[in-house]
């Protein structure tokens, strides 16, 4: 695919890269003075509501959601757009079962929560460390999503794409601290909800008007939202694109050190909630955007598609195609691919800056000298950085080799993500879950979703999509090489669903698909750390009610004597005889009543 990129479309793409690296530089002189680890991981919890609310977008709205989002709807259809109210009620719960608790508790790295939980440091570093090699392999296709679009439009390499955005992110990442990150992030987000905007628009007027783009996608069978079979294979069902989907919100907004970090650098919990919901709605219209595009432009290309006709080689490349295809204005093309790589810059600038503190508060601060200065520590955790930008780099050149971006992301992130959600989950929300129980669940429902994902690329699944058509090409020919739909002509499609998978043997644990990974993990976790928790007699240690949220907390509290009692025995039973006796739940009842009451007057309220 052949590409004319003005002058003007290269300034406004060098600055895009220049505005972040001056914020960085910027907040580096600013706070030269303010050196330690709660301005520069929290920026001193005094950040407004507006710029940590489009840093919470822009930390998981990335070039995934301008590029692969898209590309999914063109060819498997609209039916992930339900993923659109998923995200809606997931933040919804994070907000009112998670942000509590964690912004109470003020951590720097929010798997301290676990080590206090369930009173030890092993746990508290496997999740840490499964979490940041999870955090790293989608870094990485974060870095090799927008290289695509450049190579599409730009001409240069993928390679030369990669190592650049990856060492320009690094650079104020690490020397800028949290604040370089919010501003910059603010400054993204902005191009990126533009950039969104500009393509609608202009591919819904380009096919005729919204009433056109509905009949044209309805007729090829596009608007797929009838599939409600329980079927976990399937990527066009319901469940799968509501609950997996869902599940994967939850996690991002609720108990992702990103999120948490951010929220936690407001002054008060009502401005934290405030910034979470007005970014639901943010996410929520971004995304619903990005799902309008992929159909508008299947729309414009019906009957006409250019992956068919060889013009792009992968779907991936539908939108930057597009773009070349119809603005021909200068700036406008480089506006689109800077949205593209400000989508990457922002998650991976949030990314190293989350990894560090983690890496630092879980690993390398408990090894080192408590009398380490404040300055030296914040040294450490901008050369953590600096290296896993590096890492992050490495791992973009091992995604240029895996494949569809959106699939690839949603892989073996998708494995780590469940099963250390429901650790949290299990944490926050069940007071009777005990370590033994969810450090089973864990290691169990990690080795189990690796194990799918490992299968999986050993026995690559390639999964069906939606008919396209190159069978009704009216050629024009402009600068960008491109081929233009026949305007005259209708097109009717049969209304084809997705063809059902039909696994054997272990292909059902293999073809599980990434959209159910999510869930899948949580709920085997979950669901193991109850059963373990019982035959271990649940938990006898003293209960902190400032480690749970207040409303399951009090759920206990009303739990009628007889019911505690009844577990209490289901515990004892499965307890050897020489193991220490598991103190009676009537007296645990008693304790947490008792401690609830005390607390009510000391705690910030949810």
């Amino acid at each position: 695919m052949s590409a004319s990129f003005h002058i003007l479309d290269y300034a406004v793409l060098v600055g895009s890269f220049v505005l972040p690296s001056l914020i960085g530089l910027f907040f580096t002189y600013k706070d030269r003075h303010q050196q330690n680890k709660t301005e520069h991981f929290l920026g001193s919890r005094q950040l407004g509501v507006i710029p940590v609310c489009l840093s919470l977008m822009a930390s998981f709205l990335s070039a995934i959601t301008v590029l692969g989002y898209p590309a999914e709807v063109y060819m498997r259809g609209a039916s992930i757009s339900i993923s659109v109210f998923s995200s809606i009620l997931a933040t919804i719960c994070a907000g009112e079962i998670m942000v509590p608790v964690f912004y109470r508790l003020q951590l720097i790295s929010m798997h301290t929560y676990l080590e206090r939980r369930f009173h030890t440091p092993i746990l508290r570093r496997a999740i840490s460390g499964a979490t940041a090699l999870s955090c790293i392999i989608y870094l990485g296709v974060q870095l090799y999503a927008p290289s695509i679009a450049i190579e599409a439009t730009t001409g240069i390499s993928v390679p030369v794409s990669m190592v650049s955005v990856g060492l320009i992110c690094t650079f104020y990442t690490t020397i800028g601290g949290m604040k370089a990150v919010v501003w910059s992030d603010v400054f993204q987000m902005s191009l990126m909800f533009f950039a969104l905007a500009m393509v609608l628009v202009k591919a819904v007027y380009d096919v005729g008007g919204i009433d056109e783009v509905y009949r044209k996608t309805n007729e090829a069978g596009r608007l797929n939202f009838s599939n409600f079979r329980v079927d976990p294979y399937a990527a066009d069902s319901f469940w799968n694109c509501f609950l997996g989907m869902g599940v994967l919100w939850f996690s991002a907004n609720g108990m992702s050190q990103q999120q948490v970090q951010r929220y936690c650098s407001l002054p008060t919990m009502k401005k934290a909630r405030l910034a979470l919901y007005l970014n639901m709605i943010g996410v929520a219209l971004t995304l619903s955007k990005a799902f309008v595009c992929g159909l508008a432009i299947y729309a414009f290309y019906h009957g006409c598609d250019p992956l068919k006709l060889g013009l792009i080689r992968m779907a991936d490349q539908i939108m930057p195609y597009f773009v070349l295809d119809r603005f021909h204005i200068p700036g406008v093309r480089g506006l689109f691919v800077a949205a593209v790589f400000a989508g990457s810059l922002s998650t991976l600038s949030s990314g190293l800056n989350s990894m560090s503190a983690c890496l630092w508060e879980d690993f390398f601060a408990p090894l080192l000298s408590p009398d380490i200065g404040p300055k030296r520590a914040v040294l450490f955790t901008k050369c953590i950085a600096l290296g896993l930008g590096v890492l992050a780099i490495g791992f973009g050149f091992i995604s240029a080799y895996i494949g569809n971006i959106l699939q690839a992301s949603l892989g073996m992130a998708a494995a780590i993500t469940g099963p250390a959600c429901a650790v949290y989950l299990a944490g926050v929300t069940l007071p009777f879950v005990n370590t033994v129980g969810v450090s089973i669940g864990f290691a169990v429902s990690l080795a189990v979703c690796i194990w799918s994902v490992v299968g999986k690329l050993l026995n690559p699944l390639k999964y069906p999509v939606l008919l396209v058509s190159a069978e009704f090409c009216n050629w024009t020919t402009s600068d960008s090489a491109v081929s233009t739909v026949d305007q005259n002509t209708t097109v009717f499609y049969s209304r084809p669903l997705l063809d059902t998978i039909h696994p054997k043997g272990l292909q059902h644990l293999y073809y599980i698909h990434p959209y159910v990974m999510p869930a899948f993990g949580l709920v085997l976790t979950i669901a193991i750390a109850i059963i373990v928790s019982i035959f271990t007699g649940g938990n006898s240690q003293k209960i902190d009610s400032g480690l749970f949220n207040r409303t399951c907390y009090r759920t206990i509290t009303w739990t009628p004597p007889i019911c505690l009692n009844i577990f209490c025995y289901l515990g004892s039973v499965f307890q050897s005889s020489d193991s220490k006796p598991t103190k009676d739940l009537q007296a645990i009842h008693e304790d947490i009543s008792l401690e609830t009451q005390n607390s009510q007057n000391s705690c910030v309220t949810n």
